[in-house]
This record gives structure tokens, C-alpha cells and sequence, in this order.
């Protein structure tokens, strides 16, 4: 779930983007959220084809994670050039680090730019004088390309492992500096909500009943069929397994953050996919 369309290029299938926030209507309801569901096997099937080739030039020329792109070059044209001849060489330079032919790849396509070509729709003489030696920036090229091709290996979830709370937690206070009391309520009441479908799911999928740790209540429902959804009450705190009054209070720390304590505030959970859910 990103915003980041960068995920496609390293390696991501699926991306789920937020369209809207919660927002609220005059009485007071809940009119939800708007989820977009893009997938790179429909981008590949695009016309032109939205490959990983073809999103490695528009991360160059348009900008990504690592660059800001080439001055004066939008989107549309990045796709275009990925698409065409061009994209391809540069592809093929970057995957074998062999920049040898670079400057010839790099005065063909600023001629292309600037004259009618039967690879772009107009002529783009800005950014054909933009195109100096210094691009693309090869580091950056080898940052994209270490993301590709080092993806770990996809595995089968395992249903049966549990999560490294504390792991994870440590994790988060070492690279989001998430640490003492507020941000230990913070953990909690993001990652309750995960293991709540999780165990839901899992109880599914084996068949097994409520787990000792799952203190949960359906307090209403709405919808029907495919829409159905329903408040869930549950402890968020027994769920997770993290001791929150073991961590310091640290004011200086909290930035603006005030909560100390897990509040076991309802979620919807939709769609409710089986009857007794706990």
C-alpha cells in the first residue's frame, strides 16, 4: 500500500493508493475511503506496455526515489522515450553497467528531440538541450538497478509463524526513531488492527476457534453482501503483546503525540466473509 509508483519498479504486482481520507457529512457518518487497486500485470497489457524497462526511464527522466529527473521532462514524454528505441539501450546499458555507447545514446536522442520524430509526438527542444553529460546520473541508474535485481525471493505466507512483535518494534524505534510511551501507544494501535485480520484469517483458514489472546465484540454491522462490514471492538493491547507501561513517558519525545494509554476504540472491518467472526 503506497503512494510511491517507484514499487512497480522494484518489483511490486500489486499497489492499493488511498484516494480519499475519512471524511465526515453533516450527521456525523462515516463516509469511508476510496481504495484504487493497480496491478502490473494490466500495466504491462497497457499500450504502450508500462514495463519495468519502460518505468526505469520514466523514473530517470521524470524523477523517483533517487532523482529528480531531467529539467523540463514530464511523464508523458518519459513514457514515450521509455517506450521507444531509446528506452530500450538505456535499459540494456544500465542492467550490465556498460556506459561505453552512453554519449552516442545521448546526442541520437537530443537530435530526436529536437526534429520530428517517429517516436514522439511533438518536438521537445528544452529538454534536448537539457540532455548534458552528466545524465542520466549512472549512480543513480545503479541505485534502481541493485533494487531490481537483488529483490528477495517471494515465499508462501506462513500462517502458522508468529510475528516478532518486539523485533518489530525495535525495528521502528531504530529507523523511525518510535520510541517511549507515546509512540509504543502509537505501535499498538496500528499494529492491533493487522493482527486482527490476521488472526481472523487464520482462524478461517484452519478452522480453529477464537485464540485466548483475541478479546473481541461485534458491537454492529452494515451493508450487505459483498459490502457488508462490521464494528469490531477488541483489545488492542492483549493483541499485540507489548507491555506499554514499561515505557518511559518522555515528553521531550512525543513531538505531537499526547496519548499514554491504548484507547480500544471500534474498527470496521470489511468484507465480513464469514458468520461468528469473533
Amino acid at each position: 500500500m503506497s503512494a510511491d509508483g517507484d514499487a512497480f519498479l522494484f518489483g511490486a504486482r500489486t499497489v492499493l493508493q488511498y484516494l480519499t481520507a475519512d471524511k465526515k457529512d453533516k450527521g456525523n457518518k462515516s463516509k469511508g475511503r476510496r481504495v484504487q487497486v493497480i496491478r502490473m500485470e494490466d500495466l504491462e497489457k497497457a499500450e504502450p506496455p508500462l514495463t519495468q524497462r519502460v518505468l526505469f526511464s520514466l523514473a530517470l527522466f521524470a524523477g523517483g526515489d533517487y532523482n529528480t529527473g531531467l529539467e523540463g521532462c514530464g511523464p508523458k514524454l518519459a513514457l514515450e522515450i521509455g517506450a521507444s528505441r531509446y528506452g530500450g539501450h538505456l535499459w540494456t546499458m544500465a542492467r550490465g553497467n556498460n556506459w561505453g555507447k552512453l554519449p552516442d545514446w545521448r546526442d541520437s536522442l537530443a537530435g530526436e528531440l529536437r526534429n520530428d520524430s517517429e517516436f514522439f509526438e511533438k518536438k521537445h527542444t528544452a529538454v534536448a538541450n537539457a540532455l548534458k553529460k552528466s545524465f542520466p546520473d549512472q549512480n543513480v541508474a545503479k541505485y534502481y538497478m541493485r533494487e531490481i535485481n537483488e529483490k528477495p525471493a517471494t515465499t508462501a505466507i506462513d500462517w502458522e509463524k508468529e510475528p516478532d512483535i518486539p523485533g518489530l518494534w525495535e525495528f521502528t524505534g531504530e529507523w523511525f526513531d518510535w520510541l517511549h510511551r507515546h509512540f509504543a501507544v502509537k505501535f499498538v494501535r496500528i499494529i492491533s488492527v493487522a493482527l486482527l485480520v490476521r488472526t481472523i484469517l487464520r482462524c478461517m483458514s484452519s478452522k480453529t476457534g477464537r485464540p485466548s489472546n483475541l478479546i473481541a465484540t461485534v458491537s454492529k454491522t452494515r451493508g450487505e453482501g459483498a459490502k457488508e462490514e462490521a464494528m469490531i471492538k477488541f483489545d488492542r493491547a492483549s493483541m499485540v503483546g507489548l507491555n506499554i507501561k514499561a515505557e518511559r513517558i518522555v515528553e521531550s519525545h512525543k513531538g505531537n503525540l499526547n496519548q499514554v494509554e491504548v484507547k480500544d476504540d471500534p474498527v470496521w472491518l470489511s468484507p465480513l466473509a464469514c458468520s461468528g467472526t469473533p
